[in-house]
């Protein structure tokens, strides 16, 4: 028997590939339906046979939730969205919301919880979350441990893929966002501090933002600075793949996608403590390093130790990220569904 997923994503980041696998099973029927995606991806759904339906921001979906299995959607902030799966639940239809948010105890989040176990926690029969601490939060919010699913936000492995015999070269890689709140303006400093100091491997920014004027001209001042503009998934990947290390110097961060993007090509970690997916794609001397938020000398200093680690211990750190990166791939995508299906 044919069982129908309707899935409402908001933006449909690049992430969102990994439905692929999920809509070529023969025993599903996936109905994606997605706000437009915020970059100017090429070709982004038909080279991976994606079908959605682009709809405006709260645009009211004539749909019967009856007619489907599972609903799955983005956040719990859409009105319409919410309504939809407050209608599901009084016709047995089982829900499930995606969160990335992060438990930080915050006076917010604590007056939110009451609101979510008295009004939200029943329109919800599953929470699909990236990784412990958002795991964490949705228990906090009341959901049965049982029902709060991981794994979500991971990386294409068509795209995101390395072997053991990529050569990789001495170089840090930032792939994102050029705002502040992706902690830039630290980075930039640690860099120059890092070059000050002795180091010679060369950093890679790669992105677009309110920032990049700044970068752009702080990279004219160091030839081992390159500045490249918003780039497609693949070309991403290729940076990644021949990287040593991607840095994420972000303030905030609930999950970190490019994480388990970079991770999935080899790269070592260099990490914000804000970072939500530190404490599930890195092992801390292992495949890399975290550092304080906002410290440009705590990043400085973290450069500096990675850079002198040897080739041998690269090629394990390598190992074990695209180990941890197996764990969150097209392929657990679909497992994670069906998982909610046959509950």
């Amino acid at each position: 028997m044919t069982r129908r997923v309707l899935i409402f994503w908001e933006g449909f980041p690049v992430c969102g590939l990994l439905i692929s696998e999920l809509m070529r099973q023969s025993d599903l029927e996936v109905e994606l339906y997605v706000t437009r995606p915020n970059v100017p991806f090429e070709n982004f759904f038909t080279n991976y046979d994606i079908n959605p339906k682009i709809i405006a921001d709260g645009e009211i979906i004539d749909l019967d939730p009856a007619d489907f299995d599972l609903i799955v959607m983005t956040g719990w902030n859409h009105k319409n969205w919410l309504k939809f799966a407050k209608l599901a639940r009084m016709k047995n239809v089982k829900t499930c919301v995606v969160v990335d948010n992060n438990l930080r105890l915050s006076v917010r989040q604590i007056v939110g919880s009451l609101y979510y176990r008295l009004f939200l926690r029943r329109y919800f029969t599953f929470a699909y979350c990236p990784g412990y601490l958002s795991k964490r939060l949705m228990l906090f919010l009341g959901m049965d441990i049982n029902k709060v699913v991981n794994g979500n936000y991971g990386a294409h492995s068509t795209i995101y893929n390395c072997s053991s015999e990529v050569k990789k070269t001495n170089e840090f890689v930032v792939v994102g966002q050029l705002i502040k709140r992706k902690g830039i303006v630290e980075l930039l400093e640690a860099y120059e501090h890092y070059l000050n100091s002795g180091g010679s491997w060369r950093l890679r920014l790669i992105g677009s933002g309110d920032l990049r004027e700044y970068v752009r001209a702080f990279s004219d001042k160091f030839d081992s600075i390159i500045f490249e503009d918003f780039l497609q998934p693949q070309q991403v990947a290729d940076r990644l793949k021949s990287a040593k290390v991607l840095i994420l110097a972000s303030r905030v961060e609930h999950w970190g996608t490019i994480v388990c993007e970079a991770a999935a090509c080899g790269a070592s970690l260099l990490l914000s403590s804000n970072v939500g997916s530190v404490p599930d794609m890195l092992l801390p001397g292992v495949n890399g390093m975290t550092f304080k938020s906002r410290d440009a000398k705590d990043l400085c200093l973290a450069m500096q130790k990675l850079s002198a680690q040897s080739e041998k211990w690269f090629m394990t750190a390598s190992h074990v990220s695209r180990h941890i990166a197996a764990t969150r791939t097209e392929y657990t995508y679909e497992s994670a569904i069906r998982f909610m299906l046959d509950d």
